[in-house]
């Protein structure tokens, strides 16, 4: 193999200890994979969310083979956090449950108990083998008496609208016939899969799942998710947290999300100033969205979780409603600019008369009361995504904009709580550099940005750029900008500083170049797409997963 440089070694190295995912950003869903992330201090076993678990958790909505969905959700809803670093491997879950029946069965998998599986190599193999394994936790017990799992230490807490579960898989018990299930390091891709049940008085009445609705993951570990280690650090600007796809079809704005399929669900976990107490929950306010663009419009899709909703009220702020913030440059000010705005759509209202948003001006928006609380869709024509009559910014694959979504709650009269997409701060309405980055991407959202010859690049002062896409999981563009004629050296790197493929070698002329890369004969994890122009090195971080 090819080795780089020293001086490439050491830029490589940094980048490798410097580039991560945000504490608001991960333990989240990205381009279908769970992304898991390092925690410093390993957290205290004692049932409570402490510090450690600062990033949101992932919902748990996929309802096993039931076709009651949203009336289960009422009796029995669930979410957890995971993460992981050198030590072991960490799990925390809370649980909305209106009855806790610890014993209601002989049969352990029919209580309230979680089950945790893991796929170490991530075979998708649709039998169970050597780094395979389901472990079930039971409410209340230290260990599983059935023996269906004696691994790692756990804790429960009864709380008033249910339980919370804490569970620390050391790395030594993190085995199956004394081999190791996986490594503890970043990058390392596993499968993954998480299901609470739940049994109110004998037998199971219902189960609740990360992944798959199948119940069938404790025999084919195909169906499970994937996931990936991630890597330890602090929010970098440079971070993609949202990628927002293509819709190849318009939806059409009438508040049911059957036109959304494929366009993913985005949690919005993030609760302004912790305000949510722990007697609310799941049952009192809980959110998620979806986004997508087409050259003719941007397209959001709101879901709430709601028991009571409020209509009346002087302060538009303080109602149930919908806040969407953008960025249109990303710059990160600490003020608004000609390209941030904050639109505020009220529930049930077709304009906002705080004039907050006319959506005369602003989208076409429909509204729909569900048995759980309510859907909201909007669109924005590409005519109205505008700021003093200035677009702000371009409906094309590879934009990047600061991106914010809030959605309040009330329950009496007053505000009671906010949950939010990316970040905690309730200065959003004049800060934008409290935003999180969204990114548009192709259909399908397997597209890197791909600058092109329309893309207003003036050859000879563009600078040198690189465009990859953040998931590899078959043939992959690579495309990059030369100011001018140069020796140029694109590669695929390890986490070691080895080269494993070489794109392109040699002397190319000025504007834009592509290549790709081949995931079949790579393995998983995470790698650096570098490439050297004449003594200077751009790189850009990808993770393959098959």
């Amino acid at each position: 193999m090819k080795r780089l440089p020293i001086l490439v070694k050491m830029f490589l190295l940094l980048v490798c200890f410097s580039f991560v995912l945000s504490a608001y950003n991960s333990g989240s869903t990205v381009n279908n994979t769970l992304m898991i992330p390092y925690v410093e201090f390993s957290p205290t076993l004692d049932g409570d969310m402490d510090e450690e678990w600062i990033f949101p958790p992932i919902g748990m909505f996929v309802y096993e083979q039931s076709s009651e969905a949203e009336v289960q959700h009422l009796d029995h809803s669930s979410f957890f956090k995971v993460a992981w670093n050198e030590d072991g491997f960490y799990f925390f879950a809370k649980v909305i449950d209106d009855t806790v029946c610890p014993e209601g069965s002989a049969n352990s998998y029919e209580n309230d108990c979680f089950e945790i599986y893991f796929d170490g190599g991530n075979e998708k193999a649709a039998s169970y083998d050597a780094n395979d394994v389901q472990w079930r936790y039971v409410y209340g017990m230290d260990t599983d008496s059935s023996g269906w799992c004696d691994a790692g230490e756990q804790s429960w807490v009864e709380t008033t609208d249910g339980y919370t579960f804490e569970l620390v898989i050391p790395v030594a018990e993190l085995v199956k016939a004394e081999a190791p299930l996986f490594d503890l390091v970043e990058g390392t891709v596993i499968g993954f899969e998480v299901q609470n049940a739940d049994n109110d008085t004998g037998p199971r009445e219902g189960i609740t799942k990360w992944w798959n609705i199948s119940g069938n993951s404790w025999q084919d570990p195909g169906l499970f998710g994937t996931a990936i280690l991630a890597g330890e650090g602090d929010i970098e600007d440079e971070v993609v947290g949202d990628f927002i796809e293509e819709f190849e079809f318009a939806p059409t704005v009438d508040g049911a999300d059957d036109d959304w399929e494929g366009i993913p669900e985005v949690k919005m976990s993030a609760v302004e100033n912790w305000a949510m107490a722990d007697d609310g929950g799941f049952k009192d306010h809980n959110s998620f969205y979806r986004a997508a663009w087409d050259a003719d419009a941007f397209y959001f899709f709101g879901s709430v979780i709601d028991d009571v909703i409020y209509t009346s009220g002087a302060n538009s702020y303080e109602q149930d409603c919908f806040e969407i913030y953008f960025d249109g440059g990303n710059e990160k000010a600490a003020s608004y600019d000609a390209n941030d705005v904050q639109w505020r759509y009220v529930y049930g209202m077709t304009t906002d008369s705080s004039g907050w948003c006319d959506l005369g001006a602003t989208g076409e928006c429909a509204w729909v009361e569900t048995e759980i609380g309510y859907d909201f869709e909007l669109a924005i024509p590409v005519a109205e995504l505008v700021k003093a009559e200035a677009p702000l910014f371009d409906l094309a694959e590879g934009t990047v904009i600061g991106w914010e979504v809030q959605c309040a709650d009330n329950d009496t009269g007053t505000r009671d709580v906010i949950s939010k997409w990316w970040n905690r701060d309730g200065n959003s309405w004049q800060d934008p550099s409290l935003f999180g980055t969204a990114e548009l991407v192709g259909i399908g959202g397997s597209s890197a940005p791909k600058p092109g010859p329309d893309d207003g690049i003036d050859e000879e002062v563009a600078a040198i750029s690189l465009a990859a896409p953040a998931i590899i999981s078959g043939v992959a563009d690579i495309s990059y900008v030369l100011p001018n004629e140069a020796a140029v050296n694109l590669s695929l790197v390890n986490v070691i500083g080895q080269t494993v493929a070489e794109l392109a070698n040699g002397v190319q002329s000025a504007g834009v170049q592509s290549a790709s890369i081949n995931a079949a004969s790579l393995s998983n994890g995470i790698y650096l797409v570098v490439l050297e122009v004449e003594g200077t090195v751009t790189s850009k971080k990808v993770s393959v997963i098959k």
